[in-house]
Parts: C-alpha cells; sequence; structure tokens
C-alpha cells in the first residue's frame, strides 16, 4: 500500500514537472505497475538496464540479460502487454511509458536523482498534444509529419490505394534515407490492395517501385478498406503517433476527415495491434519486379 501510494505521488509530480497529466490508463496503470515491479527485482533491473542503454537491445542481448538477472519468458511479455516494452526489428526498446515507468521506479530505488530524472523526460516529452484534428490534405500532413522529425524505426502505412505524386515521392524518400542514418535497419510496412483492385495501376507503378527500392515490405489483403498511418519512434527518444482516417494515401481531392493520436498507449497498442493482425491475414505479397 505505501509503495503504491509512493507511485502515485511520483505519478502526480511527473505530471507537474512535465505541464501535462498522463492519459487516464496510463494514469491508472502507473501506480500499479511500479508496486509489482518494485517488488519484482528482476523486472526492475531489466527496466533499469534497457533505460540505461537507451537504445535498440538485440534479442540475444536481451535474452543473456533475462537469464542473468533471472526474468522469465512470460514476465517479460507482461512487460511488453502492458505496453513497457516494442519490438524492433531484431530487438526490443522501452515505449514513452516504459521510459515513464523506469524513471519512476529509479527514483524510489534510489538510482537516479528526481529533478535529474524529471527534466529528461520534460526534455523528451514537453509540449506535445494527444489528439489533432485533420480537415484537408492527410497525405500531406502524414508526408510533412515524418519529414519534420524522421525519428522513426517503423512507419506502417495502410491504405487500399497508394499514389503519390512526384514531390511527394521525393519527400517519403529523403526522410526514409534520413530515418536510416539514425536507425540503419528502420522498417517499412505497407499493406494496400492487391494489384488487380486498383482502377489504374500504371498510376501507381512509381509509387510502389520506389517503396521496394527502400527495402518496404508490401503486402496485400483483398478485404482492406481501412486507412492507418503510424509512427513508432527508436529508443533515441521521440513521439509515437497513429494518424486513422478516411482518406487513401492518394492525395487530396475529395472530403475528408482523420484524426491524429499521439502518446496515448493504449489507443496507440490497440492500433499497432489492428495493423499486425491486418497483415497477418494478407493473401498476397508485392515483390521488386511484379511493379
Amino acid at each position: 500500500m505505501m509503495m503504491r501510494n509512493i507511485g502515485r505521488a511520483l505519478t502526480r509530480l511527473f505530471e507537474a514537472t512535465i505541464g501535462s497529466k498522463m492519459d487516464s490508463v496510463e494514469s491508472d496503470r502507473a501506480p500499479s505497475l511500479i508496486s509489482e515491479l518494485s517488488g519484482g527485482r528482476d523486472a526492475y533491473q531489466l527496466l533499469s538496464n534497457m533505460y540505461v542503454q537507451s537504445k535498440v537491445i538485440p534479442s540475444s542481448e536481451l535474452s543473456e540479460m533475462m537469464t542473468d538477472i533471472g526474468l522469465t519468458g512470460s514476465a517479460f511479455q507482461k512487460m511488453e502487454n502492458a505496453g513497457l516494452v516494442l519490438s524492433a526489428p531484431h530487438g526490443f526498446y522501452l515505449s514513452s511509458f516504459g521510459t515513464r515507468t523506469a524513471t519512476l521506479l529509479r527514483v524510489i530505488n534510489g538510482d537516479e536523482d528526481v529533478v535529474h530524472a524529471f527534466n529528461g523526460i520534460r526534455a523528451r516529452e514537453y509540449g506535445f498534444g494527444n489528439y489533432q484534428l485533420i480537415e484537408s490534405d492527410i497525405t500531406g500532413h502524414f508526408i510533412e509529419r515524418i519529414n519534420q522529425k524522421a525519428d522513426f524505426i517503423r512507419l506502417s502505412v495502410c491504405s487500399p490505394w497508394i499514389r503519390l505524386e512526384k514531390d511527394e515521392l521525393l519527400n517519403f524518400e529523403q526522410t526514409i534515407i534520413r530515418a536510416r542514418k539514425r536507425y540503419p535497419k528502420s522498417q517499412v510496412m505497407v499493406i494496400t490492395l492487391p494489384k488487380g483492385r486498383y482502377n489504374n495501376w500504371a498510376a501507381s507503378k512509381d509509387t510502389f517501385q520506389m517503396l521496394l527500392d527502400l527495402g518496404a515490405d508490401v503486402v496485400t489483403n483483398t478485404k482492406l478498406h481501412a486507412k492507418l498511418y503510424i509512427s513508432e519512434p527508436g529508443p533515441a527518444g521521440g513521439t509515437e503517433y497513429a494518424i486513422l482516417g478516411s482518406e487513401n494515401l492518394t492525395g487530396k481531392k475529395n472530403t475528408e476527415l482523420a484524426i491524429q493520436i499521439e502518446n496515448d498507449n493504449e489507443i496507440l497498442r490497440n492500433l499497432r495491434n489492428f495493423f499486425r493482425n491486418t497483415r497477418e491475414e494478407a493473401d498476397g505479397t508485392l515483390k521488386d519486379g511484379e511493379v
């Protein structure tokens, strides 16, 4: 009970320090997670180690770390399900929620100075809102957003039809190249309709050739109707966000509407799961030479 109260107090102190509140689900979970993890030194030690390293931990290295600490695979799965860690190509890293939780735990355990810890998080996260309505040119907004700060380790695109104009193609390509200077193994995952469902495939050929040239993983799903775009930041920090709306990745033509969601761990995790499940239901792939 005392540890839970400390967790709540530090959660409120964190909110006061960065000038914004945790979302309701995260706020409710944090004290409970802090209480549970503080009672389990193995889970805390793993979180603390990942926090200190602040990078993608290769799967093999993480496995050795878990063995040395004594953390079971099921315990790690619980941490992943709680949104504390995210998967990356060939490894795992702390989510923004995991970073917050690790910070609070390190303060509780005397491994980090309170002011230093909270100032560090404030520097990474201050000033970001949670939701934004996008009422026009959703494609342009998405490309501009990723181009402003290419800090993602995975970019997920779910759109029945995809076709970018020449300037959009160039911006998208340059953004991926910039992102890979920071994270050489950053991924671009694409779900779209099969080639035969496109009314004018010739107009989309340049876009898909560019995607494949960049090493994008392109799968097709005959039942696809959803439009979803997700940017997942790497361990060096950044903002995770998703854009969910009515517009295909084809540029502005019709009256469209979308919402951009940032730092809402529960919704973003559900959207990542939706993308993953939809990708697993794919009925085809698009490979180089098939464009």
